[in-house]
């Protein structure tokens, strides 16, 4: 909550209109939550694309007929990378002393 004296200290910071960034971080509650509410933002981001390129993956294995045609097609192989690349960076949100495992980055 911007407080008047908080107000004051902005609008006498700047000449113009102070940068969104610096009100967003104000509005939120500072710095520190700022952060922490971006980093869960962007924590639920990344599970969610890795959750879908899952399903993605999955379905284009049930449409392809054999393991052979699996191992060359082009487009199980760039699901695959996306896969790998939002599993990755899902887990890496969280530090490995939190969750109590020992974090494993799929290649």
């Amino acid at each position: 909550m911007i407080t008047p004296i908080r107000l004051a200290a902005l609008e006498a910071a700047y000449d113009g209109p102070p940068p969104w960034q610096v009100v967003e971080t104000i509005l939120l509650g500072g710095a520190v939550r700022h952060r922490r509410l971006g980093r869960l933002a962007s924590d639920r981001r990344q599970s969610g694309l890795a959750a879908d390129a899952r399903d993605a993956v999955a379905r284009r294995r049930r449409e392809l007929a054999t393991a052979d045609a699996a191992a060359v097609d082009a487009w199980l192989a760039r699901l695959v990378t996306t896969l790998s690349l939002h599993r990755n960076a899902a887990v890496a949100a969280f530090p490995a002393a939190e969750i109590g495992i020992e974090r494993q980055i799929y290649p």
